[in-house]
């Protein structure tokens, strides 16, 4: 029995004198073979042990388990009394790329305000200046197009105050001949 016990049937399907509980690092056996090893005590123990399995198993219903199958991400399928296997917790499952930033121009087309600005701003919520870093091409690309276009206020998400600074340090970066006038161009990793 190398699977995970998923419900109360195949917990009545076993035989009274043989249950296993596997995951995929512990087990607990109670064999025939071993059964007149147990005292009175133990046996009981282990019924009622098997007994609680089986409610927890009744209480969480199939509809909430997930199964050791399912290749979708983890944590968006996660819910509220889900029950899942260990190995759902590997890096390969959780690992998933970081989200992109938030696109402020479906909701502000000419920017957010002030107080929308004020807790999303890099610029503000650290205390730096986008002046301060003007040898920093990675910096400048983010708020650059593909094309090389600045990007637009209600794009960024920034403050007025940092969205004119950060025009101010892309037009200073691209005149010192560190950010390309057309295009992004970001030194590579080597």
């Amino acid at each position: 029995m190398n699977s995970l016990l998923r419900n109360s049937r195949t917990l009545a399907a076993l035989t009274p004198s043989r249950h296993a509980f596997t995951s995929t690092s512990t087990a607990f056996f109670c064999t025939s073979a071993a059964a007149p090893s147990l005292s009175g005590r133990q046996a009981s123990a282990a019924n009622k042990l098997v007994d609680l399995v089986d409610d927890v198993i009744k209480d969480v219903g199939e509809s909430s388990m997930i199964s050791e199958d399912d290749d979708g991400t983890l944590l968006k399928n996660l819910k509220r009394d889900t029950v899942i296997a260990p190995q759902q917790l590997s890096p390969q499952y959780l690992l998933t790329p970081y989200l992109p930033s938030p696109d402020f121009s479906l909701a502000h087309p000419l920017g957010p305000p002030v107080t929308a600005a004020r807790t999303h701003d890099p610029f503000v919520r650290f205390d730096i200046s986008p002046l301060d870093s003007p040898m920093n091409p990675w910096l400048r690309s983010q708020y650059c197009t593909s094309m090389g276009k600045i990007k637009s206020r209600g794009n960024t998400g920034l403050q007025r105050s940092s969205q004119r600074k950060m025009g101010k340090a892309v037009r200073r970066a691209r005149s010192m001949g560190i950010v390309a006038t057309f295009g992004v161009s970001v030194p590579s990793e080597k």
